[in-house]
């Protein structure tokens, strides 16, 4: 009896090994081209950020954005672009001009599979030449402040850094986001800068009466923020950073922004 079920013990043993080698290949196969998130900010004068995150993937493919028109015209297609193969999460970020007032969506889509995410976002028309936010708001009025601000990247033991074009938004309730737009790095042992620029977009709650913003997470939840800044006077001062949440980098720090 033993001798009859051993073929079949070895049979089934060998399955299970061939199913288990399957399973752990699926799992570390980053697979195709697709997009994670899509989020749009606001520069001013009817001009937005787009920033689309792009998970690790094995093959070229095509990334294609679109904004719907309100009348139901066809799409404007604002970005079109072939994206390399990547072994690690990126947040690609491109601009485009808007200035029609009302609800906008816009979606991401790759292919060859084509994955869609998608965004809703506002306008509400181009910002008149050489305006300037309240210098101190009253509490419970929104404020938009621009400015500067220098990023400084970290890589493991490197570190660099790049002037930012930054953007605080203070709502009437009291969320904000600070958005800084600028080089990101493609070697940071070099500092060698990337072709395209690199977006990062950190939302928090502001004090109203003291004009500070305390920072909680930094692109859609990809990562935890920590710092204040102080918006008083029309203009931003502090420092705040973005941490790794996941994975064996949990807790260490992504990037930084100082200001002014």
């Amino acid at each position: 009896m033993k001798s009859r079920l051993s073929p079949w013990i070895a049979l089934i043993l060998a399955a299970a090994i061939s199913l288990g080698c399957e399973l752990v290949n699926s799992m570390l196969d980053p697979g195709p081209l697709r997009v994670e998130s899509v989020d749009v900010a606001p520069l001013g004068n009817g001009v937005f950020t787009a920033s689309v995150g792009l998970p690790p993937h094995r093959s070229a493919g095509a990334l294609y954005c679109n904004l719907p028109q309100q009348d139901g015209g066809p799409s404007q297609e604002v970005y079109r672009q072939t994206i390399p193969p990547l072994d690690t999460s990126r947040i690609l970020t491109f601009e485009f001009t808007l200035n029609e007032p009302g609800e906008h969506r816009l979606y991401c889509t790759a292919d060859p599979i084509g994955v869609t995410a998608k965004t809703t976002f506002s306008v509400d028309g181009p910002t008149p030449p050489g305006s300037t936010p309240a210098a101190s708001p009253a509490p419970g009025q929104p404020v938009t402040i621009n400015g500067v601000g220098q990023k400084v990247s970290y890589s493991g033991a490197y570190s660099c850094a790049a002037a930012q074009q930054v953007s605080l938004v203070v709502r009437a309730d009291g969320t904000a986001e600070l958005s800084a737009v600028g080089p990101g790095f493609i070697d940071h042992i070099n500092c060698i800068q990337s072709d395209s620029a690199e977006g990062w977009y950190i939302v928090g709650v502001a004090d109203q009466v003291a004009e500070t913003v305390s920072f909680s997470a930094c692109n859609n939840g990809g990562f935890n923020a920590s710092g204040v800044i102080n918006y008083a006077g029309g203009a931003l001062s502090g420092e705040v950073s973005c941490l790794y949440n996941q994975g064996s980098t949990a807790g260490q720090t992504a990037v930084t922004l100082k200001m002014p």
